[in-house]
Parts: structure tokens; C-alpha cells; sequence
């Protein structure tokens, strides 16, 4: 009788055993998921992806930001709206020389008014 309790203890031992295996197995696999929806990025590339949500907390979309200041914007389908490159030099603001700073002219000396004597 003894090794009948035993054997069903030793049983019982091996399926939490399995289970507490399997349920580790899961936790740590479940956690990887694919990035279907972000766009690709070279490995080692220096741009950048940033997901674009709205008021919701729906996806609407992704903004990727070029290390030479061009920037693609797609909406929630991966399909490009607009794609911004930086500009040429001859499209730059030119810059604005400072102005010769002029010295500050001195106030003149104020003389008290004289105020006539009361008769």
C-alpha cells in the first residue's frame, strides 16, 4: 500500500513538473512577436520609426526619420502620404548679419527750472 501512495505522489510530482515546464516555455516564447507593421530598418541603420496613435489609442500611422533630415509618413496601412527631404542650400534662409551696435547717447545734464519768485 505504501508504494502505491508512493508511485501516485511520484506521478502527481511529474505533471507539475511538466506543467510548471510547458507554462515557462509559453511565458517566455509568448513574448516575441513579429514587427509586421513596422516598416524594415537596415541593421545598423541610424534612422528612426515612431508609431503615431490618435486620441483613441488606435495606430494611425508611422513617421521615420532619416539621420540626413528626410522623413516618410505612412498612415495605419504602411501606404506613404508624404515623404519630406531636406532642403538645398539655396532654398535656406540666409542668415541675418548683426546690425553695428551703435553707442548710446548720454543724456544731456538737466537743469532744475527756475521758478519764479512769489511776490
Amino acid at each position: 500500500m505504501n508504494t502505491t501512495i508512493f508511485y501516485s505522489h511520484r506521478r502527481l510530482l511529474g505533471i507539475l513538473a511538466a506543467f510548471a515546464l510547458g507554462f515557462a516555455l509559453v511565458a517566455c516564447g509568448g513574448g516575441k512577436q513579429k514587427k509586421k507593421d513596422q516598416p524594415a530598418e537596415e541593421k545598423g541603420s541610424l534612422s528612426r520609426t515612431y508609431k503615431l496613435v490618435d486620441e483613441q489609442g488606435r495606430k494611425s500611422g508611422t513617421l521615420t526619420l532619416d539621420p540626413m533630415g528626410g522623413a516618410e509618413l505612412r498612415d495605419a496601412d504602411g501606404k506613404l502620404i508624404k515623404k519630406f527631404t531636406p532642403q538645398t542650400p539655396a532654398e535656406v534662409q540666409p542668415k541675418e548679419e548683426p546690425a553695428e551696435v551703435q553707442p548710446k547717447e548720454e543724456p544731456a545734464e538737466v537743469q532744475p527750472k527756475e521758478e519764479p519768485a512769489s511776490q
